[in-house]
């Protein structure tokens, strides 16, 4: 063997294979360390790139797992909110069969009602907040969303999945029906009164109404009777702005009052006969309008306007030139027009000749009285002359003890220029028929001479109540009542121009009541115990339009207030029913009551005084129904005059951009379905109809527009997608149905009958079976997510078998191979130690020399 200096090649032998050594057993050592066969690229760069696709897929798959349970859970958490709405839906069978049977009455099921009412409430509640990581799941918004450019009269209801677009919806109508319920007739209760005033068919004749009097505001203790027996002349004479003085109307003239006096009635006694003749100056007259009057010789001091009561404390037999006299044969009291306060009584002087004098003795009270509290009257009479205020009987004429005269009085008043605006004077007649024969007894004029005496001058004052009394004397008993009548004077910028008579009917019990009369004075209100329904606030809840509403009625409600709460609550559209048309012309005819005088032969508004609700929707959505106190109910005792006829609509819905037929559909019932997928379109609120009130009919009418009534719709898919797999489209799409209280049919669910009570039965059935198809929808939903998750977690398996199999350590192998080279490393460096010492020979044989 040659011995080198310069190269070992021995050596380099031995490094080599230690190198060679070295690297598989550095990534044995790796590999065993780590458990991963692949740690680099350079390891197996095709088993790498199969190896990341693996792990892409398994990472995927666990987050599917996770996306299907969270899906199973947003799925049980609808599951378990429908069960509650089906335990509630159960209850609300179970009360409408409880409220079906006639073993209950009205009150009953008003408590039954409020409990229908809070379920309903919570079956919308539980709708509305049911959410999975604030996502709503049973408002319908877990399938689709909805927009419509005239959502009260075309919307959506969610049922399952829509296709995305922009439709536009033409209607076309045919007219149904709208409802029509009519109360029981109002008539007076014992004690109550009531008034209208009647421009036709009266003593009067046909009189129209130009007085500034819009309706008799209350009444009290007089005479009653019908317009074409009895009634009462109002005389109105307000001033008006740049009027020199008040013109009248014959035999009515306001622009003087001059000492007048008529003759109101006597009280003749059996046995006594009387007649007074006149005054010193005049005699009695009786005018065409059958009233007998005296003027001259009565003088009153300014300002006096009433009645005087004659009462006679000693007999007599009238004779000429008789001589003797009684300075206290009569007394008289005064009884004031405004305020109807009687006087104190005053003694005056009988004369057997034939006269009595009224201002004889001017004592006892005449001194404290005041005519409406306006001018202090030292006297009622100007007694300066001594012949003046007598009053002559003729001759003889018989008078007992306790006989009677009533009469009416007023001062000389010129009035022409001296009223300021919204000033005047009324005076009432009563006319009636007496045996056949027409009679008039006349009233004290009142008047008033102040700025908006009469009437209020600015109009958002709003309306005055005028009070006139008017004493009355019963001929047949001598008794004297004190009536009145407040006269409702409406607002007037100018004042009223002209004078104007009006005829008013004035009705006691039994009567016709009218849209003043307050509700406790209504007799059907008046239970058969004596009980006034209205002795405390009566709640009475409506429902209609898939609303409902509350409203209170007291007592001292009158007519007219009733009948604004009721239009107030079935027209607002928040705080009510939302049953309005835009119109207050028409809106206001959803509430009417009808007068005396306004009734219309052979039409819905044929009965006086009866109270009319009407509604503006046709069909179903439009029906209105009542719920209150059984009393209430009976009082009311609303019955359907026109039943509800659904309008009929001819539906074609389009593609919007495009402008191609999607569908059409002829809807009787309001709703439309199986034309836009997954969703019921409501056709509500009257669409393509147009209403008119005929007041000639007192009815709405309505009428099918001629154009087709367009409306557009937007529908955006939002159905829940769970992804289940690894990659794109591997995926389970669900959806949730709408299902508050409208989209199960039971939002206007009633029970205030027994019909609608058994109605609400198979509603309530309907609902029913709709959570239950929802329900069983998603348990199977569950179910195939609960095998996504069993199928995913057997890739996952597969798929990690396989990646383990192409990334991790075979540990035998390695350790194996890790020995192997370890053993063959240490050979090569033993080697390579000895290869290094070869050269060393040399040196020795160098140190031989």
């Amino acid at each position: 063997m040659g011995l080198q200096t310069y190269s070992n090649a021995t050596a380099l032998g031995s490094m080599n294979a230690l190198n060679m050594h070295g690297s598989p057993l550095k990534n044995a050592l790796e590999r065993i360390s780590s458990g991963i066969r692949i740690n680099q690229a350079s390891d197996d760069a095709s088993g790498m790139a199969i190896s990341e696709k693996m792990r892409n897929q398994i990472q995927g798959i666990n987050r599917a797992i996770r996306n299907s349970q969270d899906g199973i859970s947003l799925i049980q958490t609808a599951e378990g909110a429908l069960q509650e709405t089906t335990a509630i839906l159960q209850r609300m069978r179970e009360l409408s069969v409880q409220a079906a049977t006639s073993s209950i009455n009205a009150s009953d099921r008003q408590e039954i009602q409020r409990e229908v009412d809070q379920l309903i409430a919570e079956v919308d509640r539980i709708s509305s907040s049911t959410e999975f990581n604030t996502k709503k799941l049973l408002s319908g918004e877990g399938t689709a969303t909805w927009r419509s450019t005239d959502p009260d009269r075309i919307s959506a209801i969610i049922r399952d999945r829509v296709v995305s677009g922009n439709y536009r919806i033409d209607v076309e109508a045919k007219v149904g029906k709208n409802q029509v319920l009519k109360s029981n007739i109002m008539v007076l209760q014992p004690g109550a009164y009531a008034g209208d005033i009647i421009t036709s068919g009266t003593l009067l004749g046909d009189v129209a109404n130009n007085s500034g009097v819009v309706g008799i505001y209350e009444a009290d203790n007089l005479r009653t009777g019908t317009a074409d027996q009895r009634i009462y002349k109002v005389n109105v004479a307000a001033a008006s702005a740049g009027a020199p003085l008040i013109q009248g109307m014959p035999p009515e003239i306001f622009s003087t009052v001059g000492d007048l006096g008529s003759i109101m009635g006597t009280y003749q006694q059996p046995g006594s006969q009387f007649m007074i003749t006149g005054t010193e100056f005049s005699d009695t007259a009786v005018l065409s309008s059958g009233e007998m009057v005296f003027s001259s010789g009565i003088n009153l001091q300014a300002g006096v306007h009433g009645y005087l009561e004659i009462e006679f404390m000693a007999g007599v037999t009238i004779e000429s030139g008789a001589t003797d006299v009684d300075p206290q044969g009569v007394r008289i009291r005064f009884i004031d027009v405004k305020t109807g306060n009687m006087g104190d009584w005053a003694m005056g002087t009988l004369d057997r000749s034939g006269f009595i004098d009224l201002d004889t003795n001017n004592v006892n009270g005449w001194r404290t009285l005041t005519s409406g509290g306006q001018v202090p009257l030292a006297n009622i009479f100007d007694n300066t002359d001594p012949l003046d205020n007598r009053l002559y009987f003729g001759d003889g004429s018989t008078i007992k003890t306790g006989d009677k005269i009533l009469l009416s009085i007023d001062a000389a008043e010129h009035l022409d220029g001296t009223l300021t605006v919204g000033g005047g004077a009324i005076k009432i007649d009563e006319r009636f028929m007496d045996n056949g024969v027409e009679r008039e007894i006349r009233g004290a004029y009142y008047v008033s001479y102040t700025a908006n005496g009469l009437q209020h001058t600015a109009l958002s004052s709003g309306n005055k109540q005028i009070l006139y009394h008017l004493p009355q004397l019963d001929e047949s008993t001598g008794a004297i009542s004190i009536g009145s009548i407040t006269l409702d004077m409406r607002p007037s910028s100018t004042g009223t121009m002209t004078d104007s008579n009006l005829a008013i009917e004035l009705r006691g019990e039994g009567g016709i009541a009218s849209t003043y009369t307050r509700l406790k004075d209504i007799q059907a209100f008046q239970t058969a115990e004596g009980i006034n329904t209205f002795e405390l606030p009566q709640r009475i809840m409506l429902y209609g339009n898939s609303k409902r509403t509350e409203l209170v009625l007291n007592g001292n409600d009158t007519i007219a207030m009733m009948v604004d709460k009721f239009a107030r609550a079935i027209t607002h559209k928040t705080e009510g029913l939302g049953i309005n048309l835009e119109s207050v012309t028409i809106n206001k005819h959803v509430a009417d009551f009808i007068s005396r005088g306004e009734a219309i032969s052979e039409s819905q508004a044929s009965i006086e005084g009866t109270f009319f609700l009407r509604s503006l929707f046709n069909g179903l959505q439009g029906e209105i129904s009542m719920v209150a106190d059984q009393r209430v109910i009976d009082a009311f005792n609303f019955h359907e005059l026109q039943q509800s006829q659904e309008n009929e609509y001819t539906v074609e819905v389009f593609d919007a951009h495009r402008g191609t037929l999607i569908g059409s559909a002829l809807v009787a019932n309001g709703i439309m379905e199986g034309v836009l997928q997954g969703a019921d379109i409501l056709i509500e609120g009257n669409i393509g109809v147009t209403a008119s009130w005929n007041s000639r009919q007192q009815l709405l009418e309505f009428e099918a527009n001629q154009e087709k009534s367009t409306t557009y719709l937007n529908l955006v898919d939002t159905a829940l997608v769970f992804q289940v797999g690894p990659n794109e489209e591997q995926d389970i799409v669900a959806n949730i149905s709408q299902l508050d209280a409208r989209a199960l049919g039971i939002a206007n669910l009633v029970l205030v009958t027994e019909e609608s009570a058994a109605k609400a039965i198979t509603q309530v059935d309907r609902a029913i079976e709709l959570v239950n198809t929802e329900r069983s929808r998603l348990g199977a939903i569950g179910n195939r997510l609960d095998h996504t998750v069993n199928n995913l977690s057997v890739a996952e398996q597969s798929l990690q078998h396989s990646e383990s199999r192409i990334r991790d350590t075979d540990m035998a192998n390695e350790i194996s191979t890790l020995t192997s080279k370890q053993v063959l490393s240490e050979a090569a460096r033993a080697m390579l130690a000895q290869a290094n010492q070869m050269p060393r020979g040399l040196i020795q044989l160098l140190n031989n020399q």
